[in-house]
């Protein structure tokens, strides 16, 4: 009976054998695919130490507030605009809004898990004539933490910084309205605790902005996000890996949070569609739904001044936006223009109803954000699946067409 107990020995091994196989098949898949985005990226933050930690499939890695309770009035949730501060492409980060913007005083920032500090940039911001830090953290090997726009460094932080005497990359940046020099440092061996101070924030002095500080998370292990052109998401940071950083704290945290999602300029205005975090990609591939590029160069890390969204609103989802950025056209000044999308016909058409179908569409914006005093309407025609022209006309209203373009139009793509 060898024979049996051969083949009893072989039911069990084969299917052992089979499982083997498929893991080290995915295993190998997903370090080649690390390894494919930390070129990618530049191994600016991630992937490029030996001391990060494997993340395996953790989920839960914050236990801390990075503000204290009753310093801060809602949280912002991802997808906002602000097209004259570089925002034209739906921000990728979250904002903790402070209760009084104009006379905060600086305020703790703290640590809301574990972190290995990975990069630190110190912004000079020529246009404001402030001096700003960006720290880059991870807690482990396919995650990337960020926080933007702090006054000052902890002391620990600071140090840090000053110790490494120059600069691993010096450049310049115009962001909307707003011109920068900065400073990158990479750091190795810095780690902070849950709970401990990062640095101290405040919008007082910083003209028009209402958060503490930008607060944005990329998780390698998601499902790369669907945008109609991928390889404008690549280099610099995460796009194609953006998350919520409120789905990584606690149960308690977490619910907290959630209820505290609101608009930027009124806390009282909730967001109630789903995700409640809100989505940094809209784009939708074969519509007008989505980001559009002025140039074939231009990319998500280089090109959002030049570029234009033709979107929805991150805590009103019902309604559309125009977003323009400064460099993007002759006739719509840059800004956010939105609008009440109907779901039939050529005036206020929903961005993904609208195809490259022949047809011009006209939108009647209200509540503008822009600079305009004078009535102005706007027209588009996907002139291909990958091609959108669009232009501003200064006159009251859609009427009932047809609508023609004059020499002003611009021409973007995907």
């Amino acid at each position: 009976m060898v024979w049996k107990r051969f083949l009893s020995w072989k039911i069990i091994l084969v299917p052992i054998g089979i499982f083997a196989v498929i893991f080290a098949v995915k295993a190998a898949g997903h370090a080649f695919d690390r390894y494919r985005y930390s070129k990618e990226v530049g191994n600016k933050t991630i992937f490029q130490y030996g001391e990060l930690p494997a993340c395996g499939d953790k989920k839960e890695f914050f236990t801390v507030s990075p503000v204290k309770d009753g310093l801060y009035s809602n949280i912002v949730p991802l997808g906002n605009f602000g097209a004259t501060g570089g925002h034209v492409i739906p921000t990728k980060h979250i904002y903790f809004i402070a209760k009084d913007p104009d006379h905060q005083p600086l305020t703790d920032i703290y640590a809301p898990g574990d972190l290995h500090i990975t990069t630190i940039e110190q912004w000079h911001n020529l246009t404001k004539n402030l001096t700003e830090y960006f720290v880059y953290t991870s807690p482990c090997q396919d995650i990337e933490v960020n926080f933007y726009h702090f006054n000052e460094l902890s002391p620990k932080l600071m140090e840090a910084f000053n110790k490494k005497t120059s600069c691993d990359w010096q450049r310049s940046e115009q962001t909307g309205n707003t011109s920068y020099q900065h400073c990158g440092k990479v750091l190795h061996g810095v780690t902070v605790a849950a709970g401990e101070v990062l640095g101290k924030a405040t919008p007082a002095n910083k003209g028009g902005i209402r958060q503490f500080f930008d607060f944005e998370m990329s998780d390698h292990r998601t499902q790369a996000l669907a945008f109609a052109n991928p390889k404008r998401f690549e280099g610099g940071f995460d796009f194609k890996h953006i998350v919520c950083p409120l789905d990584y704290f606690t149960p308690a945290l977490k619910q907290k949070f959630f209820s505290q999602i609101a608009d930027y300029y009124n806390p009282n205005l909730k967001r109630t569609a789903r995700p409640l975090c809100g989505e940094y990609m809209q784009d939708v591939p074969g519509t007008a739904q989505g980001v559009w590029f002025k140039n074939n160069s231009d990319t998500a890390d280089n090109g959002e001044n030049s570029a234009v969204t033709l979107a929805h609103h991150n805590v009103l989802t019902q309604k559309g936006i125009f977003s323009i950025g400064t460099q993007a056209m002759g006739t719509i000044e840059a800004g956010e223009y939105p609008f009440v999308p109907q779901l039939s016909g050529l005036i206020n058409r929903d961005f993904k109803d609208v195809t490259a179908d022949g047809k011009t569409y006209c939108f009647e914006p209200t509540g503008l954000t822009g600079t305009y005093n004078y009535p102005f309407r706007i027209i588009l025609q996907m002139t291909s699946p990958t091609k959108l022209k669009i232009e501003g006309q200064k006159v009251q209203g859609c009427g009932s067409g047809p609508w023609n373009f004059d020499n002003g139009a611009s021409e973007f793509e995907r």
